[in-house]
């Protein structure tokens, strides 16, 4: 009985290993591709959320990083609160992105911020700073500083070389105390060693002029 036997040429074979590979590679390059795209989503959805009156909440030490879950949404989302609130309870743990859309405020019944405004200046904005906006460190309701018909942005706690550099003394800081410009001096002096009540530090968000306010001890 006769045998016969197929023959594949050698040219066959790299010709099916070539078009196998560039399937492969294409699929991997699909994969990469489709991987890339949601991260990019992903990213842009997890960007820290605008706060209009407390714009770098990160610097100010308002928000951390923290692996921890958001009592709020129950996500880790990479940053939390690090600050007390103003509710019947003690509660923390809240992401900026449930403070940012005031779902934490709303749902637990709390504020971020005790504070009063200077007359003229809308109860919106009030209610953004109270419930939508990370909280300052006060020891009790504080004036939330405004300027140009608009509350102020929050900087932070003021440097003494800021305050040092200053052209003349606060005149708020004055008025409120009724300082003289050489109490104001003394208490710089005191503020070098690290002594005295914190000073915050706003900026006016139209005419960009700075603005003090001298705390409370804490």
């Amino acid at each position: 009985m006769r045998r016969t036997c197929s023959f594949q040429s050698p040219t066959s074979d790299v010709k099916n290993v070539h078009w196998y590979s560039t399937k492969q590679s294409f699929i991997a390059l699909r994969t990469i591709s489709t991987f890339l795209f949601l991260m990019n989503k992903l990213g842009e959805s997890m960007a820290m959320p605008q706060f209009k009156y407390h714009p770098d909440p990160i610097a100010t030490g308002s928000i951390v990083p923290s692996d921890l879950y958001c009592r709020c949404c129950d996500q880790p989302r990479g940053y939390l609160y690090a600050h007390s609130v103003w509710a019947e309870h003690i509660i923390s743990e809240f992401c900026p992105w449930c403070i940012a859309d005031g779902s934490a405020a709303e749902r637990f019944d709390l504020a971020f911020n005790s504070f009063w405004l200077a007359e003229g200046i809308s109860d919106e904005i009030y209610d953004e700073i109270a419930h939508r906006t990370p909280g300052i460190v006060s020891w009790d309701d504080e004036e939330w500083l405004s300027c140009c018909s608009d509350a102020c942005e929050f900087r932070g706690l003021a440097s003494h070389s800021l305050l040092t550099g200053l052209a003349e003394p606060p005149s708020e800081v004055l008025t409120v105390f009724k300082w003289t410009t050489d109490d104001w001096a003394d208490f710089l002096r005191l503020y070098a060693l690290g002594r005295g009540s914190p000073v915050h530090h706003f900026t006016c968000r139209h005419c960009r002029r700075s603005r003090f306010d001298v705390c409370p001890d804490f």
